[in-house]
């Protein structure tokens, strides 16, 4: 007989019947087996189609974007993912720059290297913070990551980013997640961004990603070149796909909330009031009307979206002309090269016709160079930037609509 499958046996625990139960033991399992049933589910699942964050976990990650304002905050997301369907429950905050490469491996031509390379420090870290988490009996499942951004999802187009997803699976692969059915871990990981410029206009915007399959693929391989590309058929839009989020709360801080309500205001008496009456009930001042929503939007708003956006086209547009640069010098000296075989191949017809024996067309040295004139440039850099560019473009795009439409009514008379 087949033994069954993990994500079988853990959906047979976790929905065990009562009826099942001996006569005279209890009808509920008990925690440490409907942990280890979730865990075992959470090992066997798939790339998560969507999230649920918890209300706890939002404040803490609007709370640490906001405090680490104007540098990027950086996190792990601690939850369960329940056959796709992820349970963030919990985070904490990563030290500043804790998602970088090693500065041993800084050429620009190497940057899917440099960007896949691992920070121990981080590591450490991240293994200290759950080894303490699971000992007060607290979730410690890391399954993805989450930073800040300023004026648009431009933040997640970065090697940082890419870096901590990495980080985030491999951790995953070290407990047992890439199986047959989980896949790898890297793209079972997800992550958050939280746009502050939204949050200072009084909307709360967080969004989820998750890696496609294409570019782990092409990421694993290190495969950026121009044919690369094509085959994966990777483009910098097909980087990240959005995830649906909804928000849940505890039954307990349900429970809580509940309790929470504003008591009645008294009806309406011919009386005056009394002391007791005034305290439990002090006299409010009518609440002016708030004509926000009619408001131009905010000057250094729209300036800050537009000079992130110049900014973002002057760098992808240096990273283009190193990548043109760097293909222009292989192309020269690939000629080089091939001169050189030509020439060697012309003397070696002239010793063979003279009797003489031939020399080697390639020599130890040009052998090497050869190797190495086969490759192409890395075009990591520019999709990250052309993604980037793309969302603070989109960005600056909608800041710009909501403000004609304003404007067009204000002058119109119409507000």
């Amino acid at each position: 007989m087949s033994r069954p499958s993990a994500s079988a046996a853990a959906a047979a625990a976790v929905a065990k019947p009562a009826s099942s139960a001996a006569p005279g033991s209890t009808a509920q399992a008990s925690s440490g087996d409907l942990d280890a049933a979730a865990l075992a589910l959470s090992l066997t699942s798939g790339p998560p189609t969507s999230i649920r964050l918890d209300g706890l976990a939002l404040t803490k990650l609007v709370k640490h974007s906001k405090d680490a304002h104007p540098s990027t905050a950086t996190g792990l997301l601690l939850g369960l993912n329940l056959e796709g369907a992820l349970e963030v429950t919990n985070l904490f905050g990563l030290p500043r720059n804790a998602l970088r490469s090693d500065d041993s491996n800084d050429e620009r031509g190497n940057a899917a290297a440099s960007a896949g390379s691992s920070n121990a420090s981080a590591t450490r870290h991240i293994t200290t913070a759950l080894s303490l988490l699971s000992s007060v009996n607290a979730d410690a499942n890391p399954v993805g990551i989450y930073v800040s951004s300023f004026l648009g999802l431009g933040a997640i187009f970065t090697s940082q980013v890419l870096e901590g997803l990495k980080l985030v699976g491999n951790l995953m692969d070290k407990e047992g997640a890439a199986s047959a059915k989980g896949g790898d871990g890297m793209e079972r990981a997800v992550v958050l961004v939280h746009d502050l410029a939204q949050s200072a206009q009084g909307n709360t915007v967080v969004k989820a990603y998750r890696l496609s399959s294409e570019f782990v693929a092409a990421y694993k391989s290190n495969d950026f070149t121009t044919k690369g590309l094509i085959d994966h058929r990777l483009t910098s839009s097909s980087v990240f796909h959005e995830l649906p989020l909804s928000l849940h709360n505890t039954a307990l801080l349900d429970a809580f909330i509940s309790t929470l309500s504003t008591p009645s205001a008294p009806a309406p008496s011919i009386l005056p009031p009394s002391s007791s009456s005034l305290l439990s009930h002090p006299p409010r001042s009518a609440i002016e009307p708030a004509y926000t929503n009619l408001a131009l939007a905010h000057t250094p708003v729209l300036s800050s979206a537009l000079e992130q956006t110049l900014e973002q086209v002057d760098d992808y547009l240096s990273e283009a002309g190193n990548v043109g640069f760097q293909s222009r010098q292989l192309a020269r000296e690939r000629t080089k090269l091939e001169a050189s075989i030509a020439r060697k191949r012309t003397e070696n017809a002239a010793r063979v016709a003279q009797g003489l024996a031939a020399l080697p067309t390639l020599g130890e040295e040009e052998r090497k160079l050869a190797k190495l004139l086969k490759s192409e440039p890395n075009r990591l850099e520019t999709t990250l930037m052309l993604g980037a560019l793309d969302a603070k473009a989109r960005r600056t795009a909608e800041e710009s609509a909501a403000a004609t439409v304003r404007l067009e009514g204000a002058r119109a008379g119409t507000i």
